[in-house]
């Protein structure tokens, strides 16, 4: 689960890149890719959300998963160079998986949020920020 995770925006071993803006209806791509020189032990792909900066440097989720979501156990190990990879319209309805859109998008600064590390990385989230504009 996502609740009292530490976000960074950095990692030395994992880097996170997303657009610096795109435009709405335009397709959204983020990429986690392993950077270090050793296997990435991940929590799979599902493991990301979208949040809205508002007032006063408080984040809002855009794009998320319901708090009683039961997620599976499952690991995706990625090797040096392997990478995880998100494609999706942000003006959509629809999304994979248990992910739903809480509120529609529009002009502002976003971040994409992988929080998929394992425990043994203390439960980390990396997150990319970017712009939607009109």
């Amino acid at each position: 689960m996502f609740t009292n995770r530490p976000i960074v925006d950095y990692l030395r071993y994992a880097s996170l890149t997303v657009p610096q803006s795109i435009s709405p209806g335009e397709q959204f791509v983020a990429t986690l890719t392993n950077e270090s020189t050793d296997s990435l032990t991940t929590l799979g792909k599902p493991r990301y959300m979208i949040q809205r900066l508002v007032d006063k440097g408080t984040w809002r989720n855009t794009i998320g998963v319901r708090d009683e979501y039961e997620w599976s156990s499952s690991e995706q190990i990625l090797a040096p160079g392997d990478e995880l990879r998100w494609e999706m319209e942000l003006s959509a309805n629809d999304f994979w998986g248990p992910f739903q859109r809480c509120t529609i998008h529009t002009a502002g600064t976003y971040r994409f949020i992988y929080w998929g590390f394992s425990d043994n990385d203390t439960g980390i989230a990396l997150a990319a920020p970017f712009e939607i504009v009109e």
